[in-house]
């Protein structure tokens, strides 16, 4: 009985060692399994930091070239900002060169014999001190200038011999009244000579017709009476024709002597 007692103990001792050590193969499992949980963790816990890490720098990044971007377009924007400001400055200094040499080319448009040369020289003197200024346009206001100074000078040229034109046109017209003026009292004279005649061969007429107005005609001889009468015929045809003279002349001249 006591050996079977003992061999029963002994078959408990050795069962209860194999749960203990069945226990602690358990215990090691669970505790590789922890481990292994727990390496599994901290390599996810690492991936996700190195992710985080990764994403913040990518962001960082971003956000890097969005600054650098944004300083660039401010940087160009200025840049274009004071460029057009300056542009803007040059225009105005341009326009304002122009508008100097403008205002003496608009005196040329009435420009005088007596006015030309003053002109023109103001014209040089405001092209030498403002054609630089006028940048891009410095080249269409000389040509500008040119252009209204050979207009001006030919304008000038044309007036100068209208005006040389009307002075002959005149001197001819002076000479040609005086002409007509001498031609008239020419003619005038020359008519008061014929009148002159008319009216003394009329006066004879008169005198030659009296004798045979009075009756004591009627005591003459025939032969004298003849005479008297042929006499009297041609001074009477005489007379005729120094009228007739005198018409002709008026017909003919008459317009030379009104002048």
């Amino acid at each position: 009985q006591q050996q079977q007692w003992q061999h029963q103990q002994g078959g408990q001792s050795q069962s209860a060692q194999q749960q203990m050590m069945a226990q602690r193969q358990a215990q090691l499992q669970q505790q590789q399994l922890q481990q292994q949980q727990a390496q599994a963790l901290q390599q996810n816990r690492q991936k996700l930091e190195e992710q985080n890490r990764q994403k913040m720098q990518e962001q960082q990044q971003r956000m890097q070239q969005m600054k650098q971007q944004q300083e660039e377009l401010q940087r160009r924007q200025a840049e274009e900002r004071q460029m057009r400001e300056m542009q803007m400055m040059q225009r105005q200094k341009e326009q304002a060169a122009c508008l100097f040499i403008r205002r003496v080319v608009q005196k040329l448009r009435a420009v005088t014999q007596e006015t030309f040369d003053g002109i023109q020289q103001e014209l040089l003197e405001v092209l030498q001190e403002q054609l630089a200024g006028c940048g891009s346009q410095a080249e269409a206001m000389k040509q500008e200038a040119e252009s209204q100074l050979q207009q001006a000078r030919q304008r000038l040229e044309q007036l100068e011999e209208q005006r040389k034109k009307m002075e002959e046109q005149r001197a001819e017209l002076e000479k040609n009244k005086k002409e007509a003026e001498a031609k008239a009292q020419k003619l005038l004279k020359e008519l008061a000579t014929h009148v002159e005649a008319a009216e003394k061969a009329k006066e004879s007429v008169t005198e030659q017709g009296a004798v045979f107005a009075d009756k004591s005609f009627l005591e003459l001889k025939f032969s004298d009476l003849e005479s008297k009468a042929e006499a009297l015929q041609r001074t009477a045809k005489e007379a005729k024709e120094k009228i007739k003279v005198c018409t002709d002349q008026v017909l003919a001249k008459g317009v030379d002597m009104r002048e």
